[in-house]
């Protein structure tokens, strides 16, 4: 595409703009651009295929896509970025297609986020808050609240938005770092048997599978090109917003491959919410069970009657005692007591009692010596 006096008038127009993006904003807003929270649950239906589906997704599309953008931004750095590409490399019409197109994006885009916040409330409420979910007056208010919030932050300028976006694409990196070590947590505490994020088995080209991958491919892979819009406002733009593709590319990556295996080893294939899973995976992680109210009671005394039916009374005792007594110890003497307590325990009865019954596959007889 030769540079043109079209070219040269909107580089005139973008030197005049302030320019309030850095690097490290550019590559925040990709990364906020990119990363979807409901991706992870649509990869994680493919099961252990998924990181050969993401890896196709990205050579198909992620990398090639990246390169284009990578070369446009260099060449042209221009305010409105696609729009403007698609002016001078093609014509005035094509261009008008492209901004309808972002801006009929934009107002799915605002209604799916709408729709992924209030579900995100309904799950952090807990199971009395249930009823909220698809109630239409709900989400229509939780829109209207974040849609008044960006007009604000808009009138406020991109001196203010950006740390807005900042904030949040901080946020999205700290939920996914989460997300990735709560399957260790359960590993430790014992109610995950084993977390094996990079296990991999060949794809199956099904029907459910490509459809999948093609939403993985042009849906969640897709943003990129948006950052490049902001070209007039990026300080010098031909070499930061390159760069910030490059840098994001494969944070991206990560954490789509990694967040669709920590999905995975917390929820159970059948039960993935495709429009909340990250926030159905905090909860089940974080708690072995929720109930509604009207059987809490029941399984409350279901669970006492296995731990007591079950486990060891000296077990029970002794997790107790260390229980109450480590709000009053350092973290150095609580493991110090909960070391000698580990090397107690293999001496007692119960121990014995415990491998003897498990290998003869019979109900346990505690003494709690």
């Amino acid at each position: 595409m030769p540079r043109s006096n079209g070219s040269a008038r909107v580089e005139q127009e973008s030197a005049s703009l302030r320019k309030e993006l850095g690097l490290p904003d550019l590559v925040l807003t990709q990364i906020l651009y990119v990363v979807g929270l409901s991706w992870v649950g649509a990869a994680a239906k493919l099961g252990t295929a998924q990181i050969p589906f993401w890896l196709a997704a990205m050579a198909l599309f992620y990398l090639p896509q990246a390169a284009v953008v990578v070369y446009l931004s260099r060449r042209f750095p221009l305010e409105g970025g696609l729009y403007q590409w698609a002016k001078l490399g093609l014509n005035g019409g094509i261009a008008f297609l492209v901004g309808w197109n972002l801006w009929l994006y934009a107002i799915v885009l605002l209604g799916a986020f709408g729709l992924s916040v209030a579900n995100a409330i309904v799950y952090a409420i807990g199971p009395s808050a249930e009823w909220l979910s698809g109630n239409h007056v709900f989400i229509g208010a939780v829109t209207g609240i974040l849609l008044g919030a960006l007009i604000v932050v808009s009138i406020l300028g991109l001196g203010v938005s950006k740390w807005v976006h900042n904030a949040g694409a901080v946020l999205l990196l700290t939920a996914f770092a989460f997300l990735l070590i709560l399957p260790l947590i359960n590993v430790a505490r014992g109610t995950l048997r084993a977390y094996h994020p990079l296990t991999v088995t060949a794809p199956a080209l099904t029907l459910l599978n490509l459809n999948i991958f093609g939403k993985l491919a042009v849906g969640a892979l897709s943003g990129f090109e948006y950052v490049a819009v902001l070209a007039g406002e990026a300080r010098d733009a031909k070499r930061t917003i390159a760069k910030s593709v490059i840098i994001a590319a494969p944070v991206i990556a990560l954490m789509f491959i990694l967040g669709t295996s920590a999905v995975q080893a917390l929820v159970p294939p059948g039960q993935i919410d495709l429009v909340g899973p990250i926030p159905q995976a905090f909860r089940m992680g974080l708690a072995n069970q929720v109930y509604p109210q009207d059987v809490f009671q029941e399984k409350v005394r279901e669970y006492a009657v296995e731990l007591a039916s079950n486990v060891s009374p000296r077990s029970l005792r002794v997790i107790k005692r260390q229980v109450h007594e480590a709000m009053f110890q350092t973290l150095g003497e609580a493991f110090d007591i909960s070391e000698r307590e580990m090397l107690a325990s293999l001496r007692c009865e119960d121990f014995k009692e415990g491998v003897a019954h498990f290998v003869e596959k019979r109900a346990p007889v505690f003494t709690g010596k």
